[in-house]
């Protein structure tokens, strides 16, 4: 079995980020200095389930949940996710959080402020984490390397950073510009 190094993960994501539309942040009510390592992959684990039910309820917002369903690999959100702040170094005032590129969005549906609101909703009220989210429109120009690798701690490998299992990459994205 082949080993992937982060260069080739790096490739593959700056390969799908002509159809992401948005960059948004989003802090959670977590600290991690001071926990073990266990304590880290709980941390993570728990981050990733609250972003999967947030991104499963913006998406039945945004396109709706039986289109959504039906049709997965064409409308549903593509969402690239990592974690920051879950290091044992970081400082006590520092959150975990995610940072997140968006897009796939139907051509109404784009508006920062709209998008915010609906992921505001769903991250805070819902999931209890901390309404300390913010959104931009995502430059195309930029590659991803800095973005997906920036907590690596040794060159050359991949690290817990990107959240994988909460990633949807649609095969056949309908609104791509």
């Amino acid at each position: 079995m082949r080993m992937y190094t982060r260069k080739d993960v790096v490739d593959w994501l700056n390969d799908w980020r002509f159809i992401m539309t948005h960059y948004i942040v989003a802090h959670t009510r977590i600290h991690a200095a001071g926990t073990n390592i266990r304590g880290r992959e709980r941390i993570k684990t728990q981050t990733q389930n609250n972003l999967r039910h947030t991104m499963n309820r913006v998406s039945r917002d945004i396109v709706g949940n039986n289109i959504c369903k039906r049709n997965p690999h064409t409308l549903a959100p593509a969402i690239i996710a990592t974690i920051e702040g879950n290091r044992e170094s970081i400082l006590e005032s520092k959150t975990v959080h995610i940072n997140m590129l968006i897009g796939n969005l139907p051509p109404n549906k784009r508006n920062p402020m709209k998008l915010l609101e609906t992921f505001k909703y769903n991250w805070h009220l819902k999931c209890g984490q901390s309404d300390d989210v913010w959104i931009e429109q995502f430059d195309l120009s930029k590659k991803l390397n800095f973005y997906i690798t920036k907590e690596d701690l040794k060159p050359g490998h991949l690290s817990d950073c990107p959240l994988y299992e909460s990633m949807r990459l649609p095969s056949t994205p309908l609104y791509v510009d």
